[in-house]
């Protein structure tokens, strides 16, 4: 995150509170404001959002203009996860080989690179509520980035199971925005990226008519783990999907071809691609902390 783009602070959990307090730190010490009080209020009172917005908003005066009283509170709140997410993409076996159920790395993030550009995205934890509502959204920070776990489900196919999930919708996969989508070089049909039901019931994104699938992802080998969706059709056919993503960086589709998908939308979307991010999960001890008398 660059010093110019805007912080916000939305208390998704305890990761993102403290990404959150070491990004404040770190701009107030660049500006050379890290020992100025009223500066650091000045800055973090306008990056609450959401339920970080309310919580911020029923603090005494005291704790709300008190930098240290701030983040105590903060951290409080949004307490340290159980476990921490450690990125191994450098420990990746160097075999370049089809990552088979017990070598495949079995837990990562989505990763969105926009092609032609040196630009990383992340598939968000996040769905929009706008125009495409129910889709996730890319992001630049790896906290606020889904975190999923690879099930092996067919010979060659898998599923992304979503972790820490809060709704009915506990896999990643793609629904249809029309109820009979076409495929081949001509076809302008799209799919979104969604959260789906258990048996492919439903999706997060309610406006869709189109079949909903979990049972889409095929990981490359290492060391990339190139994260290909693929659509089996009725015939048992297989369709590579492509990636696109919209130039204001609100949603991730999946194009059934992206030459017909760009024909009809090209000045408002870029092509991109997937692949797989391996973490690592390092389980953290708790420690209790008693307050002096």
């Amino acid at each position: 995150m660059a010093d110019s783009d805007p912080l916000q602070f939305s208390g998704i959990d305890g990761v993102q509170c403290e990404e959150f307090i070491k990004i404040v730190r770190q701009r107030a010490l660049a500006a050379g404001k890290q020992r100025d009080n009223d500066w650091i209020i000045d800055f973090v009172t306008p990056c609450f959002i959401g339920d970080a917005l309310r919580f911020h908003a029923t603090l005494d005066e005291e704790v709300r203009n008190n930098w240290w009283l701030l983040q105590c509170a903060l951290l409080q709140k949004y307490p340290a996860p159980e476990e921490r997410v450690v990125n191994y993409r450098s420990f990746a076996p160097p075999n370049p080989t089809i990552p088979s159920p017990a070598s495949a790395p079995r837990q990562g993030l989505i990763r969105v690179h926009i092609k032609g550009t040196q630009s990383i995205y992340y598939v968000s934890r996040a769905r929009i509520n706008e125009s495409w509502v129910g889709c996730h959204i890319p992001t630049t920070s790896t906290t606020e980035a889904l975190r999923v776990e690879l099930v092996q489900s067919g010979v060659d196919l898998s599923k992304l199971k979503i972790m820490g999930h809060t709704d009915q919708f506990n896999w990643l996969g793609i629904t249809w925005k029309l109820s009979k989508p076409t495929f081949g070089p001509t076809s302008e049909h799209h799919s979104y990226v969604v959260g789906v039901q258990e048996n492919d019931l439903s999706s997060s994104a309610p406006h869709t008519r189109g079949p909903i699938r979990a049972l889409i992802w095929n990981i490359g080998p290492s060391p990339d783990y190139t994260l290909t969706p693929t659509w089996k059709d009725d015939t048992g056919r297989s369709w590579k999907l492509d990636v696109a993503v919209d130039k204001g960086r609100r949603a991730v589709l999946l194009p059934a071809n992206i030459k017909g998908f760009h024909a009809k939308w090209q000045n408002h979307w870029d092509t991109a691609a997937l692949s797989f991010e391996p973490i690592r999960l390092v389980t953290i001890e708790r420690a209790a902390y008693i307050h002096p008398d």
